[in-house]
């Protein structure tokens, strides 16, 4: 089997909430030139087989979870993406399967909602992510139709 062909990729997509605010960006940027032009909630990327290796060497730990695999994982990306350095709690207790479009069918989303207390605590690299927007509920909503796909989809689950 080829992951992302008859597999699909597992990427945890991470939305970063401080307060009653949601942090957006412009899919300008990014490898997945099939999402440029829309706005997105979602921060990451794709859990693979060299973060559980990465995860094994920096603990020792042989007994590791996916849950540790996945944490270690958003951990890597808020960090290339946001400058987030924090320790955080996470919880992720659905799917997102979204066979409608190209990227949806060679992609299984992990939602993963982050809380951070201060604003403070996100620096946007420039290079990975374009023009970051805290949002609220009501904002995301009138303008939905500007999101990606599994944005929209968390939007409505917000």
């Amino acid at each position: 089997f080829k992951i992302g062909c008859e597999l699909p990729q597992i990427l945890a997509y991470i939305t970063v909430k401080c307060g009653n605010e949601y942090l957006t960006y412009s899919r300008a940027k990014g490898a997945e030139t099939r999402l440029h032009g829309t706005l997105s909630l979602g921060f990451g990327g794709h859990c693979d087989i060299d973060d559980s290796y990465a995860l094994v060497n920096l603990t020792g730990n042989l007994n590791i979870t996916y849950q540790d695999i996945l944490k270690y994982s958003s951990s890597r990306e808020l960090e290339e993406e946001l400058h987030f350095t924090k320790d955080f709690d996470f919880k992720t207790d659905s799917i997102i399967l979204d066979t409608t479009n190209d990227v949806g069918k060679v992609h299984l989303g992990l939602p993963i909602l982050v809380e951070v207390s201060s604003k403070e605590d996100i620096k946007a690299d420039p290079s990975e992510i374009a023009l970051p927007e805290w949002k609220t509920k009501d904002q995301l909503l009138s303008e939905i139709t500007s999101y990606e796909n599994w944005s929209q989809l968390v939007i409505n689950n917000l």
